[in-house]
């Protein structure tokens, strides 16, 4: 099961210019964006601004972009989004799940073709589907999930796999959560 915390994680380490990750309120951004803080890599600077402009300065940064404007912040990476290519490090924008902003995408394909792949709902990510992952498993792995398990308690000897850099910072987050 993929979390939230692990979508940003891997949206941290991309390598790509924009992230976009939805909340729901503020609070639940304030949320986010402590979440981001812990999991960015050690010695990489992460600041929030609510200058747009900045995307554009500071490639080497992690900036969490909230704008007053979301919808204008949009037009404006929208239109000089080949100026972000020069970004070592994300630009995370957050944008009010069901906002303006949300619902002018469309008005922007070409933003909006870049951020496929790139774009966090951490709402959607904690509905977990158990027909949809067993099925994403089963693809992944090739075995059902109790074959699986089952070849696993053959081997209890075996020492359990590293823990992933993220998990504990995932559990002292407290977040939880799945991607589609």
């Amino acid at each position: 099961m993929r979390t939230a915390a692990t979508a940003l994680f891997k949206a941290l380490q991309s390598g790509r210019p924009l992230v976009v990750v939805f909340y729901e309120e503020l609070s639940s951004r304030d949320q986010l964006i402590s979440e981001i803080e812990i999991l960015a890599p050690e010695g990489v600077s992460v600041e929030r601004t609510e200058d747009i402009e900045r995307a554009f300065q500071e490639p080497q940064r992690v900036l969490l972009l909230t704008p007053p404007n979301e919808k204008t912040a949009l037009e404006t990476l929208d239109g000089r989004r080949e100026m972000l290519r020069e970004r070592t490090r994300p630009a995370v924008l957050f944008l009010l799940k069901g906002g303006e902003a949300e619902r002018a995408l469309p008005e922007v394909p070409g933003l909006a073709s870049w951020l496929q792949g790139q774009e966090i709902d951490p709402d959607e990510l904690s509905s977990i589907d158990i027909v949809a992952e067993r099925a994403r498993f089963q693809e992944e792995t090739g075995k059902a999930p109790e074959e699986r398990l089952s070849r696993g308690s053959n081997r209890s000897s075996a020492p359990a796999p590293p823990e992933p850099p993220y998990a504990s910072c995932a559990a002292r987050a407290g977040r939880t959560g799945r991607v589609k």
